[in-house]
């Protein structure tokens, strides 16, 4: 039946090409208890989706990921007012009080400012607005993009003959230790245990990748990276060993992914967010700036029922 339909996980319907974190294998991975997806479908097909977790009188979009925001088709778009519309009126038939988004940086949707506007249109309003940053995958070679001091570090990388690698999921130990002692030491929380990381990496298997750059055997800086969509790598957390700071070996890890996404087919690194709360991380927007990162918008949005 075309319009507005509601249902529990697990789901019958899906968006096509949907992001990884909306995605029913990846939900799978965490509590589904109070999860429900809401959709509108067009001659059977799903033009707008939204996952959201009942919390008490609330609804929370990205509980177990950075974002999740609504999934909508350029079709989709001449339905979001109606859309808005009816989960506002199930909303208040079932004591919920505040809808909250979490949205991706903008240049995850083409026509993310047109979705933005309509969103805002409905009564959602901006209550925390994060600076993410980018990289935009071209043709060029990494130090073409790259501000001169970051391809001095590259240089001194190379003559200390450090090694960049695609890792293989059995070093994630190692991978964490250094990831967690760099958050450790940057006041930032580690999110998650090494155990449940190592799950996902065996569940799924071909979004989480592992890379390094060692010194001879050392493993000195690391990532996480997770394809969130097909054209899309999201360096999840980094980690660098404080004893090399001198070199920034984090300047070739970041070259290293940037030829892997290169090599296949990926348009984006999304390198995260550089503000807590809207308030901007100066220093860590500027080394992401100075590696050939651009700026978006990272919103997240409220609706008072």
């Amino acid at each position: 039946m075309d319009g507005f339909s509601v249902e529990r996980f697990p789901f019958k319907h899906g968006y096509h090409g949907a992001v990884l974190y909306n995605r029913k294998k990846y939900l799978a991975q965490n509590e589904t208890k109070n999860l429900i997806r809401f959709n509108w479908l067009l001659n059977g097909e799903v033009v707008i989706s939204c996952n959201l977790y009942m919390l008490g009188s609330r609804l929370n979009n990205a509980i177990y990921s950075s974002f999740g925001g609504l999934e909508v088709s350029n079709v989709g778009l001449s339905a979001l007012d109606k859309f808005i519309d009816a989960l506002a009126l199930w909303c208040s038939r079932n004591g919920i009080f505040e809808i909250e988004l979490k949205c991706s940086g903008n240049f995850y949707q083409g026509s993310s400012m047109d979705l933005l506007s309509g969103i805002l249109s409905k009564g959602f309003v901006s209550v925390i607005k994060e600076t993410n940053q980018h990289i935009k995958i071209q043709k060029q070679c990494y130090t073409e993009i790259i501000e001169a001091d970051e391809r001095r570090k590259l240089r001194k990388c190379k003559e200390a003959k450090f090694d960049f690698q695609l890792l293989e999921p059995w070093l994630l130990p190692d991978s964490y230790e250094l990831i967690a002692d760099t958050r450790i030491r940057k006041n930032y929380p580690v999110s998650m245990t090494l155990l449940a990381l190592e799950n996902m990496f065996k569940s799924l298997s071909d979004h989480y990748f592992l890379f390094g750059v060692y010194d001879s055997n050392k493993l000195i800086a690391t990532s996480v990276s997770i394809k969130v969509t097909e054209h899309i790598l999201y360096n999840f957390y980094v980690g660098d060993d404080v004893a090399y700071r001198n070199y920034s070996p984090v300047v070739m890890l970041l070259k290293g992914i940037y030829e892997y996404c290169q090599t296949n087919g990926f348009d984006y690194m999304d390198l995260g967010i550089s503000s807590y709360r809207g308030e901007l991380n100066q220093g860590l927007f500027q080394f992401k700036k100075n590696c050939g990162a651009q700026a978006s918008d990272k919103y997240v949005l409220k609706l008072k029922i």
